[in-house]
């Protein structure tokens, strides 16, 4: 009986001290919140920051698109350079550096300045914009999002794309293995475990106030990451960023995701804590039957 007692006793311990830590976090974008800086000035401060913060974890957002070219066909190999991150009543918007007179924005390129509707939200049209969180506190595991503007609308598509860097140290914008959406996308399809890794490709993702949220990396081998890049369109490997119909149009209203084990995500091949823990209790609980038996 006692002996039993024993083993269960383990088995219980064992699977409670188990079981990881998860800390949810969500962060409401649709605020002012994050040290909004004037908007439709000219020039538009380009690489603009805002940190947002939730259950004690920071994240810092930035801007970013390809920029210098109107040629269609060439778009994700336009070099990608910092933009203009606004905050708006629905989220977050993005105005690239072709939005600006005074890079002499002028025929087919001007509904790109200074953010005129609907270009004032993260969008594919003319140019590629998308938005890098770096949680600067701990590594998160992103799981779900919601988009807000606009509420309802026959006239814009709201495809949107997740990818999760899982490279060493951080990703350089414009540069290397991020010079390009192109570049990102044949980093995606040939190194996706040690550099961009496409999580989540929504087609027509529900927009509102906010909407209805839009879930991923909740099963099977969670993602976590300090830099995750959320972006206006579908996203395919090889490829980078596309679209079929109408082009994308939406601000970012909110993301949420969790951390695990106090934010600490152990190296390939170390046990977690609560692995250690279940061999160590039950082999407490061996020697325990042991004794006895050794005793009787």
């Amino acid at each position: 009986m006692k002996k039993n007692s024993i083993l269960c006793a383990s088995i219980v311990a064992a699977g409670w001290l188990s079981t990881p830590a998860f800390s949810a976090v969500d962060f409401t974008l649709g605020t002012t919140s994050g040290g909004n800086v004037p908007s439709n000035t000219d020039p538009l401060p380009w690489g603009n920051t805002r940190v947002f913060s939730s259950n004690g974890v920071s994240a810092t957002a930035s801007a970013w698109a390809g920029t210098g070219s109107s040629n269609t066909t060439a778009l994700n190999s336009q070099t990608i350079q910092s933009a203009y991150l606004a905050v708006y009543g629905g989220g977050l918007g993005v105005t690239n550096r072709d939005g600006s007179t005074s890079n002499g924005v002028s025929g087919a390129d001007a509904n790109e300045a200074l953010g005129s509707s609907p270009e004032h939200a993260m969008d594919n049209d003319g140019r590629y914009e998308a938005v890098l969180f770096n949680f600067t506190t701990d590594q998160v595991a992103l799981n779900s999002l919601r988009l807000g503007w606009p509420s309802a609308t026959s006239r814009y598509d709201s495809d949107v794309f997740v990818l999760a860097w899982r490279g060493t140290g951080a990703p350089t914008m414009g540069s290397g293995a991020s010079a390009s959406f192109k570049s990102i996308a044949d980093d995606a399809a040939n190194n996706p475990a040690s550099g961009w890794d496409i999580v989540k490709v929504a087609l027509d993702a529900p927009t509102g106030t906010p909407g209805t949220p839009v879930t991923f990396n909740d099963s099977g081998t969670i993602i976590y990451s300090s830099y995750w890049l959320i972006g206006a369109g579908a996203f395919s490997a090889s490829t980078g960023v596309t679209y079929t119909g109408a082009k994308d149009y939406f601000k970012l209203a909110s993301i949420g995701g969790v951390t695990a084990n106090g934010g600490t995500v152990p190296p390939a091949g170390i046990p977690e804590p609560g692995s250690l823990a279940l061999a160590g209790i039950a082999l407490l609980g061996m020697m325990g039957v042991r004794r006895r038996k050794t005793a009787a």
